[in-house]
């Protein structure tokens, strides 16, 4: 990783242990506690609105490109509801498209987009589309084919949809080393069923279940939480700090959503916060009998 005083662009990595002692990583695997090698390494952003991605992880996004790591953003609603005018209700889908692809590029200048896909589900009403289930005839694609889908339609894989369907078949796609979400604590009820669906998600994904939405998992992907709106529910490992000229970047791609007026207190509060992010990695005890046995033990 390059000295901080030698490039205005560098990134500092750290990770507050079990033990309280702060590690300052020069890795991605050792900011992460693993021996992923770098040259593996794919992270997979699922957000529930184009928006929060860049507002969770701006500085994130720009630190996978300084390490050259392979990005996609899914991003799981088709932002129909995000309309601040009333001459923009009837268009605002495509309006917040555009603005994704102008965040991105004003985001990471000079080089490719992150990779970004659109699920279109519904905004606002991720709820009612928890689990899998079988789509509507006149929606039902066999052949599996994600991308092959009509804009501002949701998605669709193998004769199935729901957002357990579309994150099981993106993670076994995409195979990432490391899924970015946001955390179930927030506030919008996007955000929190989005998370519960991305958490069960990766669970099918590296199982035999559903065989026609691709290979099972090889790896369990480390699970990731950014904070949007309200603080995480516990405290965080993670500690991402960059320039001044990456938290720039950020505000202007954040400011790219003209159309998004609402977030604005969201903006003040990164502004505020100078060039830093914080992240929290989610374990997965899993459950044993005899790790309750001491409590009935006279």
């Amino acid at each position: 990783m390059t000295d901080a005083t030698a490039n205005s662009d560098a990134f500092r990595t750290d990770r507050r242990n079990p033990d309280g002692t702060v590690l300052r990583a020069t890795t991605p695997a050792q900011w992460f506690g693993d021996d992923a090698p770098l040259a593996d390494e794919r992270w997979l952003f699922i957000v529930p609105h184009d928006d929060d991605a860049i507002l969770g992880a701006g500085l994130l996004l720009q630190y996978a490109h300084h390490q050259g790591i392979a990005t996609r953003i899914l991003i799981a609603t088709d932002g129909h509801q995000g309309y601040t005018r009333i001459e923009d209700r009837a268009h605002i889908a495509d309006i917040r498209r555009a603005e994704t692809r102008a965040a991105l590029a004003a985001l990471i200048p000079d080089a490719p987009s992150p990779d970004v896909h659109w699920l279109n589900f519904p905004d606002g009403r991720l709820r009612h589309f928890a689990g899998r289930f079988a789509a509507p005839a006149a929606d039902a694609n066999a052949d599996a084919d994600a991308d092959a889908h009509n804009a501002f339609a949701y998605e669709v894989v193998a004769g199935h949809t729901g957002l357990a369907n579309a994150c099981t078949f993106h993670l076994r796609r995409f195979a990432p080393t490391r899924v970015f979400c946001c955390t179930g604590a927030d506030l919008h009820p996007d955000h929190r069923a989005l998370h519960e669906e991305i958490l069960i998600s990766l669970f099918h994904a590296q199982g035999s279940i559903w065989p026609e939405l691709g290979a099972p998992l090889s790896h369990a992907p480390t699970a990731v939480e950014m904070a949007v709106y309200c603080p995480f529910p516990a405290l965080p490992q993670l500690r991402l700090v960059a320039s001044p000229q990456a938290l720039a970047r950020k505000l202007d791609a954040i400011s790219a959503w003209a159309s998004q007026t609402q977030i604005a207190t969201l903006v003040q509060t990164v502004r505020e916060g100078g060039p830093e992010e914080y992240f929290r990695v989610v374990d997965f005890p899993a459950y044993r009998p005899q790790m309750y046995r001491a409590h009935f033990t006279p």
